[in-house]
């Protein structure tokens, strides 16, 4: 009842008060829907230009560039002519901009009458959208752009062949709106759409559907280029996965790595947690617990299984200083001893959770500086890698938080595609760190100490080294390399190598692994404390704290066509 009203008090009263305003009195159109999916436009314009003052005539501006289907689309708009009631041919200047198509109608040095007929003509291609049981012209007629009212506008489509339209409906009102207009048929072949008196930024839409087969629709490959047509933005990571393979070419990938042979010494003197660091340029958690071995076996605290009481208790170690430290230790490896032992000689693992992390986040900090600043990287890894991630990070959700400008200039394909963008810069940071030469080398060597640890085959190793210089079978042999076989995941390989050497007992450094000893069960032991340790070390507290159908959620404004215009 309430729309009833409106359209009534619009209708009458609109034409009583606007006689004297600039308006348009009549706005009808004729689309002719041909087999090709392209559509023929006629609209006939009856403009009053009121009591405006020397006008010189209108401007039409038709879209061609529209947000729909999840992405960008657009339409060719050509053959476009202009011509008053009599057909003859009126002076236009046509241009394209900001996606639509400006009709520019009338001279500089030429006033207009007070009433003048516009009739403009144009093709559109590719106009139809496709369903499974049916195509469909939906399809502004107006458009909601116009600042001045429409008093009377009218609508007719024609179908191809005159064959029978299958299903009309039309919209009118403000973007979006669904109140329904007048739809009636014409001999039974065209469907005629009147709506009512239009006020500004009101618009007028038409839907109408045909039965399949009477049109030709696209070849798929034709959709897919025209949709990479008119979304060029679908390329952007395809380009940006170009640039930054191209960038960590020139950038991040690594000198030419030479023969990798067995060899027992350990390069460079370098500790279990730098040589870690270098084989892949990151510090884990393992690498954090080759320190707790390391420096143990060094002899500056013993580690001290405590015997599980009850049975839900969980494992637990006791760690007690033996021996200060002095010069001899690095830098992370004071950090890590001054960590450890900051309340006391003696200190139980369990009471580092949540703490100690603070330490290990030195100590990291510390490994990636030294080992840059010795020359075995071009730049701090930790910095290179997160550079780029943060760039990643800012790329994707960047383009999600300004929705609101990319999306308006994008559309969601567009959105995604930057977010894509985003992604393969976060994951490019992960390889971006670089090696020296002299770190490639390093890097070389200890693969090549890995060699020789994993292997039993004594054979193998005096191939590449002199026999008499090989390390004995010794406990401290063993225990020498052990770190560094934690960090380079073969202390079982490592262990095998070593049979029967603790039968005098247990390592001063290790109390608690058994009666019957052994390398294995040493080794175990070890695993067992390191993976405890590591967790330990790595623990922080939690914190607290238009492509759619006009038929179906379609409204005015909705598919092609529309736009506005003006006078001038």
């Amino acid at each position: 009842m309430k729309k009833v009203l409106t359209s009534i008090i619009l209708s009458v009263f609109v034409p009583l008060f606007a006689h004297a305003q600039e308006q348009i009195t009549n706005f009808d159109v004729e689309i002719a829907i041909n087999a090709d999916a392209s559509i023929d436009v006629i609209e006939t314009i009856s403009y009053d230009f009121g009591n405006r003052t020397n006008p010189h005539g209108i401007y039409r501006e038709i879209p061609y560039k529209y947000s729909a289907r999840g992405g960008r689309f657009s339409l060719k708009i050509s053959d476009i002519s202009v011509t008053d009631e009599n057909g003859a041919v009126r002076n236009t200047d046509i241009s394209r901009h900001s996606g639509a198509v400006k009709i520019k109608i009338g001279k500089a040095d030429v006033i207009a009458n007070k009433k003048e007929i516009y009739k403009i003509q144009y093709r559109v291609d590719e106009a139809l959208n496709y369903f499974e049981n049916h195509d469909e012209l939906y399809w502004n007629i107006t458009g909601d752009e116009w600042s001045i009212p429409i008093i009377q506008s009218s609508a007719i489509v024609k179908s191809p062949n005159n064959t029978l339209l299958k299903e009309s409906t039309c919209f009118v009102g403000k973007y979006g709106a669904t109140e329904s207009c007048k739809v009636s048929e014409d001999t039974g072949i065209n469907q005629i759409f009147t709506a009512r008196t239009l006020t500004p930024g009101e618009g007028f839409t038409v839907v109408a559907s045909i039965k399949k087969g009477l049109v030709t629709q696209p070849s798929l490959t034709k959709k897919i280029l025209r949709t990479i047509k008119d979304n060029l933005i679908l390329l952007l990571p395809v380009g940006v996965s170009i640039l930054m393979l191209g960038h960590w070419w020139r950038r991040g990938k690594d000198p030419r790595s030479g023969t990798v042979v067995p060899q027992w010494e350990i390069p460079d003197n370098l500790t279990p947690l730098e040589c870690g660091l270098l084989i892949d340029e990151k510090v884990h958690r393992n690498d954090i617990s080759s320190l707790f071995i390391d420096l143990a076996i060094k002899g500056y605290f013993s580690i001290e299984k405590i015997a599980k009481k009850g049975l839900f208790r969980k494992e637990d170690f006791t760690l007690e200083k033996i021996k200060e430290w002095k010069s001899e230790v690095t830098k992370s490896e004071k950090l890590f001893l001054e960590g450890l032992f900051k309340k006391g000689d003696e200190t139980k693992l369990s009471t580092l959770k949540n703490t100690f992390y603070k330490v290990t986040s030195e100590i990291t900090e510390e490994a990636y500086k030294n080992m840059s600043q010795n020359g075995y990287f071009v730049k701090n890894p930790q910095t290179v890698r997160g550079i780029y991630m943060i760039t990643g990070f800012i790329t994707s959700f960047g383009s999600v938080f300004l929705n609101g400008i990319i999306g308006a200039a994008a559309g969601p394909i567009g959105i995604g595609s930057v977010f894509v963008c985003g992604i393969i810069i976060f994951l490019f940071g992960l390889i971006m760190p670089k090696r020296t030469k002299k770190g490639v080398q390093v890097r070389d060597q200890i693969l090549g100490l890995k060699m020789y640890m994993e292997t039993a085959e004594e054979r193998r190793i005096k191939m590449f080294n002199d026999p008499d210089k090989l390390p004995p079978q010794t406990t401290a042999t063993f225990e020498r390399y052990l770190p560094y076989a934690m960090i380079l995941n073969v202390e079982d390989k490592w262990a095998q190598q070593f049979k029967d050497i603790y039968k005098g007992g247990e390592p001063s450094w290790y109390h608690g692994a058994g009666k019957n000893l052994s390398t294995g069960s040493i080794s175990n032991s070890t695993k067992s404390f390191a993976a405890a340790a590591g967790a330990v070390a790595m623990s922080q507290p939690s914190s607290s704290s238009s492509g759619g159908s006009g038929f179906s959620g379609g409204g005015s404004g909705g598919g092609g066509g529309g736009g506005g215009g003006g006078s001038w």
